[in-house]
């Protein structure tokens, strides 16, 4: 019993009251697939900065007709022959190589942040269905019980009206049967506010959350939801989809026209 009271005494202590609005707040801040999406992002806004770009040039230093052999072996000054060269390489890809590298870049980034919004929308759908189910559990738990505090003074009047002959005894035991009926949905009610509550847990990250405030608004109005869906994350992933593997194909194009390159060397005695 002792046990019992201390963890119902830490549950509380850790206890945090979550509206509608800051559980999806929460699990938006605390979920890791959120995390890692924007990182995602980020990475791929880095890279697409240097896409099109020019690739690094090249400097080559040699020494030519170096001798190793007979009186000016290894000798940079005794050979007239001898020069040391310094060369320098530019590749200049063809520019629609370089248009379709920065296409890639940009569906690169539209895809990585539709499917950072596709995540949040899984996140704040996880987090809202698990603070209605409590909600509503909790609802139908209270409700449960006011129903049996009710139920549970009549068999006390019921014997006493038994005694004096008003009542007969089989009324008594369909009432106890109607109890022990609800007493087992309530703890079907128990075990669905258990889950719900662990669901909310895992999506805000709150140990021991606990319902606040109304219950969300929905607008269900068809015109509405008609004008929102191309708008819809899962909508606009594909898009970019499509967008990217369009960027594909025409840099597979690109790579068929010949590039250009730019070459120059000095060279010294």
């Amino acid at each position: 019993m002792m046990l019992a009271v201390a963890a119902l005494t830490t549950s509380a202590a850790h206890a945090q009251t979550l509206t509608y609005d800051q559980a999806l707040r929460d699990a938006v801040a605390n979920a890791p697939g959120a995390v890692a999406g924007r990182a995602g992002v980020s990475a791929a806004q880095a890279d697409a900065r240097a896409a099109g770009s020019l690739p690094d040039p090249r400097v080559s230093i040699g020494i030519e007709n170096y001798p190793v052999s007979g009186p000016p072996a290894f000798s940079l000054s005794r050979d007239d022959m001898t020069m040391g060269r310094v060369g320098f390489q530019q590749d200049l890809p063809n520019l629609a190589k370089r248009h379709a590298a920065q296409a890639q870049a940009r569906a690169v980034i539209a895809t990585a942040e539709a499917s950072q919004a596709t995540k949040l929308r899984e996140v704040r759908l996880g987090a809202g269905q698990a603070w209605i189910d409590l909600a509503y559990a909790e609802r139908r738990l209270a409700a449960l019980d006011t129903v049996l505090l009710f139920l549970r003074s009549l068999p006390s009047a019921a014997r006493a009206a038994v005694t004096t002959g008003s009542v007969r005894p089989g009324q008594t035991l369909t009432t106890d049967q109607e109890i022990a009926a609800l007493d087992d949905r309530r703890d079907e009610l128990m075990a669905a506010v258990a889950r719900a509550r662990a669901m909310l847990a895992r999506w805000t990250g709150v140990s021991a959350p606990e319902i606040a405030g109304d219950m969300p608004a929905i607008d269900l109005a068809p015109a509405r939801l008609r004008d929102a869906l191309s708008l819809h994350s899962d909508m606009v992933l594909a898009e970019a989809g499509i967008q990217r593997a369009q960027a594909d194909v025409d840099a597979a194009r690109a790579e068929k026209r010949p590039d250009w390159g730019g070459r120059g060397s000095l060279s010294t005695p």
